[in-house]
């Protein structure tokens, strides 16, 4: 199935790594298929073209964390306005809840989500259809770089409880103690939890005056955005019926004004296919009832199985158990 496409803003700074490395930078950039013309800006390609192209460099610079080292060189600003708007509200949890809405600017094939539960927090990453994310490097990236921003924006240190992670690591510890905190891996999302305290921490750069003009921007580009693509309209479409309704096919391309032939065909064009979205749908779903507590009988309920027992197989699929 094709890979989404993805905006990668990156390609001269991990040309440079490898440079560094004493390697050959535009025979990586053609080895992983994108264009030379992304050695010097912002390229937009398959998502498994930019995956590649940071295997190679990781593999070539002989940086096991690439993703964790790349997060040093990236300079701020590189993300235009949802970082600017993030920086220059009033608190963290104002900045996060905004990025979960403005991300989409950059690439909107992703989904930031800020839950509150009890005194913990924590912001969950996902990229809809791909049960991997954004794979090792950039997902690790991804976090380690949010880890960054919010440290520097509070002025200090943030007690975060924990991180975890989409793709599948066999040892942690390297990554650990490079974020500074317990990591998980082969979990539905990437993110990180911290204390719900911390959301009331405010920025350094927070500038009402700034903002309010940030976000008027912002609103404008985001009303030119395209139409919400069939992953996103079908998980949201899935999530808003589960627990309640049948979630099959017929019944969510019927909310979505289609015919299931056809949901099922833009479900294929964008790389994926209305069984996965279910899938990532319950994983991401089940992972906070675990989380909340919540007992396996109302989780079975919410997830629309017959009965623990099929619960129990499915979170076997997913690498999960009931405890």
């Amino acid at each position: 199935m094709p890979s989404p496409l993805f905006s990668f803003r990156l390609v001269p700074i991990v040309a440079t790594m490898v440079s560094q490395a004493q390697h050959d930078a535009l025979d990586v950039v053609r080895r992983a298929g994108l264009p030379d013309a992304s050695l010097h800006g912002e390229v937009l390609a398959p998502l498994d073209r930019i995956q590649r192209l940071v295997d190679l460099a990781a593999e070539c610079t002989e940086r096991p964390q690439f993703g964790l080292d790349l997060v040093d060189l990236v300079p701020a600003g590189t993300y235009g306005y949802p970082e600017l708007i993030v920086r220059t509200a009033p608190t963290l949890g104002d900045g996060l809840r905004l990025l979960a809405v403005y991300a989409s600017l950059v690439n909107p094939i992703g989904r930031f989500e800020l839950s509150v539960n009890g005194d913990l927090a924590r912001l969950d990453y996902s990229v809809l259809g791909r049960r991997d994310g954004l794979g090792v490097h950039l997902n690790e990236y991804s976090i380690a770089f949010l880890l960054r921003s919010a440290r520097a924006l509070v002025g200090g240190s943030l007690v975060v409880s924990h991180a975890w992670f989409s793709h599948a690591r066999p040892v942690p510890g390297p990554v650990a103690a490079r974020l500074g905190c317990p990591v998980r891996f082969g979990q539905s999302t990437a993110g990180f939890g911290l204390a719900a305290a911390e959301l009331a921490r405010p920025l350094r750069h927070a500038d009402p005056v700034v903002h309010r003009f940030l976000l008027t921007q912002a609103r404008a580009l985001l009303g030119q955005q395209a139409a919400p693509d069939a992953v996103a309209l079908a998980t949201l479409a899935i999530e808003r019926r589960m627990g309640r309704e049948s979630f099959a096919i017929d019944r969510i391309a019927r909310d979505l004004g289609l015919t299931p032939r056809t949901l099922q065909r833009r479900l294929v064009d964008a790389g994926t296919a209305f069984s996965e979205v279910v899938q990532s749908a319950r994983l991401r779903r089940a992972d906070r009832l675990l989380a909340a507590g919540v007992e396996p009988p109302a989780i079975a309920r919410q997830l629309g199985y017959d009965d623990v027992r099929s619960l129990r197989r499915a979170l076997a699929r997913w690498g999960r158990t009931l405890g």
